[in-house]
């Protein structure tokens, strides 16, 4: 199982669109019940990074496999 963390940018995004933007959030979240691949969506991998199409968004992370985490590093409308 994966955790999944946000960078400020990506936190204060979610925060500030909360209300339109749910079903994003959780599509996100879903990602630590996973393998930390999306399984919805299309995406791409470039040195390291995930860039992942979702929801008219798109959210670049990074998975650090030792620790198992998924560090979410922006997201940004399409």
């Amino acid at each position: 199982m994966w955790e999944v963390h946000y960078s400020r940018e990506a936190a204060t995004y979610l925060e500030d669109n909360a209300a339109l933007i749910t079903g994003l959030f959780f599509a996100i979240e879903s990602l630590a019940g996973s393998d930390g691949t999306p399984r919805v969506g299309d995406f791409y991998e470039v040195e390291g990074v995930t860039y992942w199409s979702t929801q008219g968004h798109l959210v670049a992370f990074r998975r650090i496999g030792e620790l198992h985490i998924i560090r979410t590093l922006f997201i940004k409308p399409e």
